[in-house]
């Protein structure tokens, strides 16, 4: 049995102080007696039954769980300031082996009015700049004008869900995922979007910003908004080919938006089977935020 202390641990903007615990290291086993609880980012971070074993062996593998509460997330890293909401996290079992780490459990985030659920999570050669990481992600109640307000693409009302399956980054960069997003009504909440959302989800869907003739041309220059009755699209990352898709269908013709009853504005999906290059994608996206 020992006694492990570290009085600072720092990486970047990081700095973990009095860490403290006893330990048993035996028979190429090591065990943490007791928890190890932080205090970061505004919230607690507790990692418990830490336990290693066939340490001297390329099999080594190592078993913990975390619990993480209240983390303020406009504290994080790369984050700082954008967003406004709170994580929490409860991981019953993570297992560390040949450079990976799975887990079992769930984060929740409370943010934009509304709760996004993580799970699946893991990460591969974490320690290296071309580590893996994976997860599923759900959201639900989100609202699109506290989402709008913090993301430069137009203003927004409305009520979304969806998710984002089989998301892979590498690299610093997605790699591969699957995105769903549909409008949910709910009553009291108007539904409008601005003429900037309407062109930059169609620079997106397109590639090109056509939609604005219409928009500037009779009585529709003179609204800077539309009211909208729903929005339903899909997008697919998969080997560097990228795709969107209208999940909304009459007539024969596929939209991203519809509009509302009595006046609007459809955002059509002109080309359904097209495929670009992500590389391709990230300069609309470039585009939109030049503007």
């Amino acid at each position: 049995m020992g006694i492990l202390d570290i009085e600072t641990i720092k990486r970047g903007d990081i700095e973990i102080k009095g860490l403290h615990t006893r330990l048993v290291l035996s028979q190429n086993k090591l065990y943490l007696l007791d928890n190890i609880n932080l205090n970061l980012f505004g919230g607690k971070i507790r990692l418990s039954g830490l336990k290693g074993e066939y340490l001297l062996s390329p099999d080594r593998y190592f078993n913990f769980s975390i619990k993480i509460e209240d983390i303020n997330i406009g504290l994080l890293p790369y984050i700082k300031g954008i967003f406004l909401g709170y994580l929490k996290a409860d991981f019953p079992k993570i297992r560390y082996q040949n450079k990976r780490l799975i887990t079992k459990g769930r984060f929740l985030i409370n943010i934009f009015g509304g709760q996004v659920e993580v799970t699946n999570f893991f990460v591969e050669d974490p320690l290296s700049n071309s580590r893996k990481i994976g997860c599923d992600i759900y959201f639900d109640n989100i609202n699109l004008e506290m989402l709008t307000n913090n993301i430069k693409i137009g203003k927004m009302t409305g009520i979304i869900r969806g998710s984002i399956k089989k998301l892979e980054i590498e690299y610093g960069q997605p790699s591969r995922f699957i995105l769903d997003i549909e409008s949910v009504k709910r009553k009291g909440i108007k539904q409008v979007i601005s003429v900037d959302a309407i062109k930059n989800l169609s620079l997106l869907g397109t590639g090109s910003t056509g939609i604005m003739a219409v928009l500037r041309s009779g009585l529709n220059r003179f609204f800077s908004e539309y009211p909208y009755s729903c929005i339903g699209f899909s997008c697919i990352l998969e080997n560097d080919k990228f795709s969107i898709r209208g999940k909304i269908h009459h007539g024969g013709v596929e939209y991203l938006i519809r509009r509302s009853f009595l006046r609007g504005i459809d955002v059509v999906n002109q080309n359904p089977d097209n495929e670009i290059s992500f590389k391709d994608m990230q300069e609309r996206i470039k585009r939109i935020f030049r503007d």
